[in-house]
């Protein structure tokens, strides 16, 4: 069974060729060179150059061609072996087809793979596709290059659009081949192996990894009207779509129903006919919905929005506004090494205790407490609003860590669920000993601790909780009444890290069976990590508990401040220089002149002048701060290298570092947009001139379908007023003549002398001068 190529034809190449065949002369003229001049020049060369192959002439490359040339319905061309390199096939005629294979093609396939070649090049002879191949093939280089353009009766057609479109019908019918190869192969595999060698990529390229690849191209293109155009602008010179396009196209179309329907018999040329007449109506329908072109208003519109945005990311700066970005940077950088200073763990973990002592005195007052004693503060509030986990410490490793494994005690929202969580299901939630996620029941106090209502359960889960989170924030009581600095709670960052390690995520374990993660965290929380041992070899504890991270966070917002001093100074005296420079420009004389002002261009937000300063500044100020930090350093290490590195790393600004990390990023999204916007104008301002030029089009064809008219109007009186006065001189009638002079004068826009024989004799019996 033969497959028609009706059946099977792509249609982008059935599209573009119905397109190409709306200029019947220039196809008739092309058919005429290609077969006097193209098709027989390339006979010649080949006959002379290359070996014609056949039954006695390379029969195990000749035999692969008649199998394929019955399946596709077509007359066994002639197939010739060309010597050269590179690895190449092509078709050439339209009269008496023909094909070439180089030796470098033979030579670089194996033989199970050639099939797929030769379907390909007679599905370009079963699609016809020899006449506008070979056109195609001499516009490559260009209109001034191609021998075409020296034949008048071709040269006057070749405009650019007409050689772009035919390029692209010449990209199309490479598909409609890749095809055909695919029905002759049975898959699509064979063809899409072939095109990776022609593009030198050997076995150890995956096709299926490939065809991903492929695809996400295909939809990273079809993902916006901007891709699809840099598309389109990067191959519209080019004679065949690229590799990842024709593997993809091929790929999808041998997994469709049309391709299975071919293959099977059961998919005919009615029902291509009724598929190509469903696309048709579908089009009607689209071109029917489609809003009109936009005007010039419209694009006028869109440019100006486009232009007042891309104000916002073009950098004006000057040199004026640099210098006082740097030295607002090194001013901030001055704060930071006078005032700031350096950071301290220990510093954090005192003034963090001596607030949370603060704390918990002012709620023991505020629900009744009355005394001044920390320790019965606490007992104060922890009699006052007890919680069921409490009960549960020893499932937890007892007092010393319960307020780490158990989530209860969590000051964090997954800390406020497991206490609501409890009330409802009687466990209590966390993790035990080794790291591993546990559920503990609650024994017969813990009930005790359980709403009978919902209410009440709301209140104990949520209330309570919290009350009860702020008397342990400074240990519990009996600790803290024996004189010890008490356990404390974990901070919302060792609470969200301990939360984590319960994930099955963190699997490995230590030569106990404990978590790792979980052993790192513990000694985070214990002081064991941080501490460090005094001149008797003895630990002193480090502990990082929420008194500690709130110290942390205050020495935080201490380095804050010169960021922010930072900012302001730029964002301020920008404002201020660009105020000054608008009352210069607009001289503003009075209160009432202030609406003349571009307050847009004042304002120091949403501005690419202010981050391109703002960036500037804060590098500014990293660079000053990190040289600080290693003046510092270098001064109290003494040479030594571990002591350098701890004491640039205290006294090192992170917040500042951080800003300026975060002006860079911002830096390139500006830029990314910046280039988006100028990419956005340039295709407005390429649809407003190709509008602009089809209404100029439109114009000329008015004006010329005018002038025309005048001038056979014109023409026609002319040819009136001669016949009348020719008629007249024949037949001696003076009148006649006399008409048609008339008539004549009225065509040149002039008044007539005289209009009859009367007016005539009198002007000639005046003396006033007669005009012809």
């Amino acid at each position: 069974m033969a497959y028609s190529a009706e059946l099977y034809v792509h249609d982008l190449d059935r599209q573009a060729a119905d397109a190409l065949n709306q200029f019947p002369k220039f196809v008739k003229l092309l058919e005429s060179y290609s077969a006097n001049y193209d098709e027989k020049a390339a006979k010649i060369d080949l006959l002379s150059t290359a070996i014609r192959l056949g039954e006695n002439q390379m029969p195990e490359v000749y035999g692969l061609l008649p199998p394929i040339c019955e399946q596709l319905g077509i007359d066994t061309p002639e197939l010739y072996y060309v010597r050269d390199r590179q690895a190449n096939a092509a078709t050439f005629g339209s009269v008496h087809p023909c094909i070439y294979v180089t030796s470098g093609l033979v030579n670089k396939l194996p033989l199970n793979l050639l099939p797929s070649v030769l379907a390909h090049e007679c599905g370009h002879i079963a699609c016809k596709h020899s006449l506008y191949h070979s056109i195609a093939a001499q516009l490559v280089g260009g209109i001034d290059r191609s021998p075409l353009v020296r034949i008048p009766a071709i040269g006057k057609y070749l405009t650019p659009t007409l050689v772009r479109a035919l390029l692209f019908w010449d990209r199309c019918s490479e598909l409609s081949a890749d095809r055909a190869a695919a029905l002759c192969d049975g898959t699509a595999d064979k063809t899409i192996d072939v095109l990776l060698r022609l593009n030198g990529y050997g076995k150890n390229v995956d096709r299926k990894e490939f065809l991903k690849q492929a695809l996400d191209l295909k939809s990273f293109v079809n993902d916006s009207r901007s891709n699809k155009l840099m598309e389109l602008m990067l191959v519209q010179d080019e004679t065949h779509p690229r590799l990842a396009t024709r593997a993809y196209e091929c790929y999808e179309w041998s997994q469709s129903a049309q391709y299975a329907g071919i293959i099977d018999g059961t998919f005919t040329l009615p029902d291509k006919a009724k598929e190509i007449n469903q696309e048709l109506a579908e089009d009607v329908v689209s071109a029917e919905a489609k809003v009109e072109a936009p005007s010039i208003d419209r694009l006028n519109t869109e440019l100006a929005r486009v232009n007042q945005e891309l104000e916002h990311y073009t950098n004006h700066a000057d040199k004026a506004d640099y210098a006082l970005a740097v030295t607002s940077g090194v001013l901030a950088g001055l704060v930071d090494s006078l005032f700031v200073g350096e950071f301290s763990l220990e510093y954090a973990n005192q003034w963090g205790n001596q607030q949370a002592e603060k704390l918990v005195l002012k709620v023991a007052k505020y629900q009744g407490y009355g005394g001044t004693d920390l320790g019965q503060a606490i007992k104060h509030l922890e009699d006052q609003f007890p919680i069921a986990a409490d009960k549960a410490t020893a499932a937890f490793g007892g007092g010393l860590q319960h307020h780490l494994r158990d989530f209860s005690h969590h000051p964090t929202p997954v800390g406020l669920v497991c206490s609501i969580l409890t009330q409802f299901t009687g466990n209590v939630y966390g993790t035990d000993v080794a790291g591993a996620f546990q559920c503990v029941p609650l024994n017969k106090d813990g009930l005790n601790l359980v709403g009978k209502s919902f209410p009440e359960k709301i209140m104990f889960g949520a209330v309570n909780w919290f009350f009860h989170m702020v008397s342990d924030v400074a240990g519990s009581s009996g600790t803290v009444m024996k004189g010890s600095f008490g356990t404390g709670l974990p901070g919302p960052l060792v609470s969200l890290l301990k939360e984590f390690s319960a994930a099955p995520l963190f699997k490995k374990q230590n030569a106990k069976g404990y978590k790792e993660f979980s052993v790192y965290i513990s000694k985070l929380f214990n002081g064991t990590l941080l501490g460090e041992r005094d001149a008797n070899g003895d630990l002193i504890p480090l502990k990082f508990d929420l008194r500690t991270e709130m110290g942390v966070a205050a020495q935080i917002g201490q380095q804050t401040i010169p960021v922010i001093i930072n900012e302001c100074f730029v964002r301020v005296f920008y404002s201020l220089r660009r105020l000054l420079g608008e009352l210069s420009r607009e001289d503003i004389q009075s209160w009432g002149e202030l609406d003349k002002i571009n307050w847009n261009g004042i304002i120091p937000f949403r501005n690419r002048t202010v981050d391109r300063m703002l960036t500037i500044a804060s590098m500014t100020f990293t660079v000053a701060d990190t040289a600080d930090a290693a003046v510092h350093a270098a001064i109290e290490s003494g040479g030594n290298w571990v002591l350098f590195s701890g004491r640039f790393v205290v006294r090192f600004n992170y917040v500042g570092a951080g800003r300026a990390a975060l002006s860079i990023v911002r830096g390139v999204s500006n830029e990314k947009k910046e280039a988006q916007l100028i990419h956005e104008k340039m295709i407005l301002s390429e649809a407003k001139a190709a509008l602009f030029l089809k209404q100029l089009q439109a114009f000329k064809e008015q004006l010329d379908w005018k002038v025309s008219n005048y001038l056979a109007e014109d023409i026609e009186g002319f040819m009136a007023g001669f016949a009348d006065m020719q008629q007249g001189l024949a037949g001696g009638d003076s009148n006649l003549v006399i008409r048609g002079n008339v008539t004549i004068q009225k065509v040149l826009g002039r008044e007539p002398q005289f209009t009859n024989q009367k007016e005539f004799d009198a002007l000639m019996g005046s003396d006033a001068p007669l005009v012809l």
